[in-house]
């Protein structure tokens, strides 16, 4: 992994720093999509900080270029076709990242709703009092299942 980056801009936003976040993030969505493609949960989480990390640099370094009048320094022919070629590329692989998370967010729900609907079918019921105050769990009785109580003494 790469270091960690500061979260706001104290200098100039050159050309080249511009461009070294841009492929950053641009990385760092690359290697998280395909962990989600993968099925690779353990890194996930490290690949989401970086994610988040490099992406409020890029709005830290686009925020000062604004104020800067839209003037990047050092900017060549070069690097403006790779910047061009970054912001066609970021957008794309985010909107990729979006679908795919929103993906493992819903199979994740409807897992843990399938497991609760299996705890709750495998529980027994409340169970209905016999003849001789005992519980009986075991048989249907003309007796309708007991209702719950819920007091709030919090008023």
């Amino acid at each position: 992994m790469n270091a960690p980056m500061p979260n706001t801009v104290t200098d100039t936003v050159t050309a080249g720093k511009l461009v070294e976040t841009m492929e950053r993030l641009k990385d760092a969505l690359m290697r998280e999509n395909e962990a989600l493609r993968a099925r690779r949960r353990d890194d996930l989480s490290g690949l989401v900080r970086e994610k988040v990390a490099a992406t409020k640099l890029y709005e830290a370094q686009i925020k000062a270029v604004s104020k800067a009048g839209g003037t990047v320094p050092g900017n060549t022919e070069a690097l403006k076709q790779r910047i061009a070629q970054l912001a066609r590329v970021i957008p794309a692989l985010a909107a990729e990242n979006h679908r795919r998370l929103r993906v493992a967010v819903e199979v994740n729900r409807r897992i843990a709703e399938q497991v609760t609907n299996a705890v709750k079918a495998m529980a027994p019921g409340p169970g209905v009092y016999s003849r001789y105050g005992a519980i009986d769990r075991g048989r249907a009785s003309g007796a309708g299942t007991p209702m719950s109580l819920s007091v709030n003494h919090t008023l």
